[in-house]
């Protein structure tokens, strides 16, 4: 079967799917009873979405717009579509979305209220919206400045945290030189699109060389959260999920107490969470795909990077040898960053700020392979 008909299919599928679930038609109920009791507020983001592609990644895509647009102050609304709201309380982090304050509405012409519109219906208009966002699944790069890529975010779980985002101190002696923790299993990390569609070095490989240039004994592998709580010094804190998890309630804690991250790439593809979680807590990336960032990353300004073994090797030796002052000046650049456009309401405030009456949000542009 051709893969746009099986994807086709796919859609299909879960679209049905909560059509026939009886749970999934009491949660739809249940929702719709409870919003039409809920105060809310204006000015609203109206949220209206009809294909399962939002759905993607277990509502995480939805999760950090609804969050963003929060952030500018906007009271979500949701568009009354049986499935959409059908799955809220079946999809992991969509179901996230239930402990914050929402409305429900069935005409955007009768909203009360300044609003926007923020839709993946391509037809879909608001003569009164103060601005449309128009969601895009396409695997494709901006076109022009109407178009805006959707950045990577910190997990889901980590940006629910009451510390997101931190406050580092940014001068500070921190006793971990270099940091790495996520999985490393082969099966997922040791080859796969990452090597192939985006022509990088795989995690398993980054992880190989890079304890190449370390010391044995400078190198600490965790195996309780205990042992997380005052780091003794250390070149490299290596801890690798097989072997020991770090609870997301002490992650960015630990984050905290590295000079640099390895950031290294995710499965099937190269951004991951981990290098936001990184930024936000002026940990310097130490990274392969800086130009998948959006602005990119800027290697000696923000981050430190490489591009095959030998040049990783030579990034570490400079990222372990490193004065204080010169490590402080990188972190500086790495937090500022985030600050300007990774922190949550960031991407929010880039939509709002362009000067035309509809933006379009590409929610897959960091999919595609840049040029070499």
């Amino acid at each position: 079967m051709p893969a746009a008909a099986l994807h086709c299919m796919t859609q299909w599928t879960r679209a049905m799917r909560s059509f026939v679930l009886p749970a999934h038609g009491i949660t739809y109920l249940t929702l719709k009873r409870r919003a039409a009791r809920s105060n809310t507020h204006p000015p609203y983001a109206c949220f209206d979405f009809s294909s399962t592609e939002i759905d993607a990644c277990m509502g995480r895509y939805l999760f950090h717009l609804v969050r963003d647009f929060m952030h500018q102050g906007y009271m979500p609304l949701y568009r009354d579509r049986y499935r959409f709201l059908a799955t809220m309380r079946y999809k992991k982090y969509k179901r996230k979305l239930l402990g914050l304050p929402f409305g429900i509405y069935r005409d955007i012409d009768q909203i009360g209220g300044p609003h926007l519109l923020i839709t993946d219906n391509a037809s879909k208009t608001s003569p009164a919206a103060m601005k449309t966002i128009r969601v895009d699944y396409g695997e494709r790069r901006p076109a022009d400045s109407r178009e805006e890529p959707l950045p990577f975010f910190v997990h889901p779980h980590v940006q629910s945290h009451a510390a997101f985002p931190p406050t580092p101190d940014l001068a500070a002696e921190r006793p971990v030189r270099m940091f790495f923790g996520g999985n490393t299993n082969p099966k997922k990390y040791a080859a796969g699109p990452v090597v192939d569609k985006f022509r990088m070095l795989a995690r398993v490989e980054v992880l190989q060389q890079a304890r190449t240039q370390v010391d044995d004994m400078d190198i600490f592998q965790p195996n309780h959260p205990t042992q997380l709580q005052r780091l003794n010094p250390a070149v490299f804190l290596c801890a690798e999920t097989q072997r020991f998890r770090i609870p997301f309630e002490t992650w960015l804690a630990t984050m905290q107490q590295a000079d640099f991250f390895l950031a290294c790439p995710g499965a099937a593809m190269p951004l991951c969470h981990n290098v936001i979680e990184a930024l936000a807590c002026g940990t310097i990336p130490i990274l392969q795909y800086q130009d998948y960032l959006h602005p990119a990353l800027v290697n000696g300004r923000n981050c430190l990077t490489y591009h095959d073994r030998g040049s990783l090797a030579e990034t570490i030796r400079v990222a372990t040898t490193l004065s204080q002052s010169e490590v402080v000046t990188l972190r500086q650049g790495a937090h500022a960053y985030f600050r300007e456009h990774l922190r949550p309401g960031a991407l929010s405030r880039r939509l709002l700020t362009r000067p035309c009456d509809e933006v379009t949000l590409l929610l897959n542009a960091y999919r595609v392979p840049l040029a070499a």
